[in-house]
């Protein structure tokens, strides 16, 4: 298996907040897992699978 993990933060703050670092890997992850509420802040695209707990 190969691929990288990040962990990053997506709330509860503004937008506005998120730095380019999270953006970068927002941008070209496969899968985002958290809770419901902030997993949903992130825009959907194709190639991106959405996991809200």
């Amino acid at each position: 298996m190969t691929g990288t993990l990040t962990i990053a933060g997506l709330g509860p703050g503004d937008e506005a907040l998120i730095t380019p670092e999270v953006s970068a890997a927002l941008a070209t992850a496969t899968d985002i897992v958290g809770y419901a509420p902030y997993v949903t802040r992130v825009q959907p695209r194709d190639g991106l699978t959405l996991h809200p707990s």
